[in-house]
């Protein structure tokens, strides 16, 4: 499906199209990778090993999750795995900072689970 999405996207020229793939499948990425829309993931990856798996797709924006992917040093290892492939960082802020290859900051207010911050 993402295939099929991603020429019906273009005219709105997205910054990036998140997680078309499943982290499972997360190989097949490098079949959209020539898109005109830069792919971003990474959310639901868990290691430096699995994140070397997608850089070489050719993959744009890797997001990884500070909870998931082993804390703060080891998303540094990742983001430093990345900017050898000029491979843009979405990530928490603390290692987002550090880092020259960062691209967005995102957050989450109003989702269900940090609800009590919707009203900021």
């Amino acid at each position: 499906m993402a295939r099929r999405t991603l020429p019906l996207l273009e005219p709105a020229a997205p910054l990036f199209l998140e997680e078309p793939v499943v982290p499972e499948v997360s190989e097949l990425v490098g079949q959209l990778a020539a898109a005109p829309i830069p792919i971003a993931l990474g959310e639901r990856l868990y290691s430096r090993w699995d994140f070397r798996r997608v850089l070489r797709s050719g993959v744009a924006v890797i997001q990884p999750d500070v909870s998931h992917a082993g804390g703060i040093a080891e998303i540094r290892k990742i983001a430093t795995m990345a900017g050898a492939f000029d491979v843009a960082l979405a990530a928490s802020l603390q290692v987002g900072l550090t880092n020259p290859d960062l691209l967005i900051q995102e957050q989450s207010l109003g989702i269900h689970y940090n609800a009590e911050f919707a009203e900021w």
